[in-house]
């Protein structure tokens, strides 16, 4: 191989890896950002941040505990662009009525649904409980 073949080989190799690494890590970003609905969770409450641009509507908040038999979830009717909703966690009851307790329920994971009031689009994020 000359030198003029090797170097063409090498540049391809680094622009190769460069692609690939480029893509890699803008996908990570996104999933540590959350996405347009960010989710925070502290002892007392779970704040849930619209970041969509738009006010969302129909937003329901679900707890899960592992294996996910009860349900426990609130909803608020509409939240607008870059507003924050802090759901207490007494706000959180099963279907049953049931009332959410950390002493009680260990949760597994988070979600939040809600749908866009201008176009109707569906946005939906669900992080793990820690």
């Amino acid at each position: 191989m000359t030198k003029v073949g090797a170097r063409m080989a090498v540049a391809a190799f680094v622009l190769g890896v460069s692609v690939v690494v480029a893509a890699c890590g803008s996908d990570a970003a996104m999933e540590n950002i959350g996405g347009p609905i960010d989710i925070e969770i502290s002892q007392l409450f779970i704040t849930v941040t619209n970041r969509t641009g738009t006010a969302i509507a129909d937003v329901k908040l679900e707890v899960y505990p592992p294996g996910r038999q009860t349900v426990f979830s609130a909803t608020q009717y509409r939240l607008e662009s870059e507003a924050r909703k802090q759901f207490s966690m007494s706000d959180l009851r099963g279907s049953d009525g049931t009332p959410f307790n950390l002493r009680v329920h260990r949760p597994q994971s988070v979600k939040v649904t809600a749908k866009g009031v201008v176009d109707g689009s569906p946005h939906a994020i669900e992080i793990p409980w820690e």
